[in-house]
């Protein structure tokens, strides 16, 4: 029997023991019971089950449009709004910590909070979607010289062999097939600097959720950053290029045992860098005291999302440290889209998920039938990408609804 059962009863018993007689208070009793009932008080913490979508910065740039927003999600039956208000290093909300986006158009507009007031009027949730380490990503740098690229590029990741992220082309990024400019997960003053963003965000505003996205290295090559790789250094004794360019060499010497104990000590270095942010953010929520849910876009594929790109999240979901994984299962062919989904459920249950579907690469006729698979495997959340593709023609919309009724 549940700790909220139990203590449901025993309000119950405390409660009749008040009445004495007095059958006045019952209606007054009677309601303070049904706010404290476990299924009450679940309902006020979350709507379920979730039926979202992911609105794109260039949507919450004037009020009439994050009106629209609004208005699509109630007549359509979306219930959740997860609204990327930090997009390329910049803020769609006002901040004492990160540079305004010149695209919000009015001085004294602030999208998210006109966004929460006007979703919580129509009971709808509103998460606050954030690009963690992607800082940039176009081929011009950012026009202020207060955006963070500008004030510390020696922040940004490296690959191996490579300058750091900062000062590549956009062309290298493509060859490379990166999305852009990323901050270094292992540098110690991105953990702070991150930390203090998503502070103010669950400070400040009534927001229902903190979604984070790219959580996560851009790929195994990555990790280089110097001040990361100091940072190794003093907690091993060990520098990671010297291992890496002359492994070799100190297998003969040391034994292939070492080479593999290095190896092993750099990944969960890398992977800690990632996890100890997360930990870190769902302690701070916590501490905040509001029931702020706290999810992450993650890659589909678990196996490839820890040993390729450092995000743990799995263990994320299971440890409690994420109230929900959303995997981006974007995948238009349905037989990998399912096998995406088998994997994940061989290690995840199904009501820890909100799958993620994308509107981008397929028609509604295939989004629909993958929301029919996913139900039949038990998955009842949902998102789908994105608020501009689905509103692109009305038989789109349409689908998905018939499908999550």
């Amino acid at each position: 029997m549940s700790k909220e059962l139990n203590s449901f009863k025993r309000m119950l018993f405390i409660l009749l023991g008040h009445i004495k007689g007095n059958l006045k208070r019952l209606p007054f009793l009677l309601f303070i019971l049904v706010l404290n009932h476990p299924a009450a008080t679940a309902q006020n913490r979350e709507t379920r089950p979730v039926k979202a979508f992911w609105v794109i910065r260039d949507r919450l740039t004037t009020k009439q449009s994050v009106r629209e927003v609004v208005e699509t999600a109630k007549k359509h039956g979306f219930n959740h709004i997860f609204a990327q208000v930090r997009g390329r290093g910049d803020a769609y909300y006002n901040s004492e910590i990160v540079v305004r986006s010149p695209f919000v158009k009015g001085r004294n507009f602030d999208p998210l909070r006109v966004l929460i007031n006007q979703a919580h009027k129509e009971n709808i949730k509103v998460h606050a979607w954030v690009n963690v380490y992607l800082l940039w990503s176009s081929e011009k740098k950012p026009v202020s010289e207060n955006h963070l690229l500008n004030q510390h590029p020696e922040w940004t990741a490296r690959a191996y062999g490579d300058v750091i992220d900062a000062k590549k082309s956009r062309r290298q990024f493509k060859l490379q097939g990166s999305e852009g400019v990323y901050l270094s997960p292992g540098h110690p003053q991105v953990k702070k600097y991150l930390l203090a963003v998503f502070g103010e965000l669950i400070d400040e505003y009534d927001i229902d959720g903190l979604h984070l996205d790219y959580v996560r290295y851009p790929g195994p090559e990555y990790g280089f950053n110097r001040a990361a790789m100091n940072s190794f250094r003093d907690e091993t004794g060990v520098d990671p290029v010297l291992f890496i360019e002359s492994g070799a060499e100190i297998s003969e010497v040391m034994g292939k045992a070492s080479v593999e104990a290095f190896e092993r000590q750099w990944k969960n270095f890398k992977l800690r860098s990632i996890s100890n942010l997360v930990i870190a953010l769902k302690e701070r929520i916590k501490a905040s005291g509001k029931p702020i849910l706290l999810t992450a876009a993650v890659k589909p594929n678990p196996v490839s999302a820890r040993e390729q790109n450092y995000q743990n999240w799995v263990r994320w979901v299971m440890s409690g440290t994420l109230d929900y994984a959303v995997p981006m299962n974007y995948n238009a062919d349905l037989t990998q889209f399912m096998n995406n989904l088998e994997s994940i459920l061989t290690l995840v249950p199904a009501d820890k998920l909100i799958m993620g579907i994308g509107a981008f690469n397929q028609n509604h006729f295939d989004v629909e039938s993958k929301i029919y698979k996913s139900k039949s495997r038990g998955i009842g959340d949902f998102i789908f990408f994105s608020y501009n593709e689905i509103l692109k023609e009305e038989e789109y919309v349409k689908a998905i609804q018939r499908a999550l009724e």
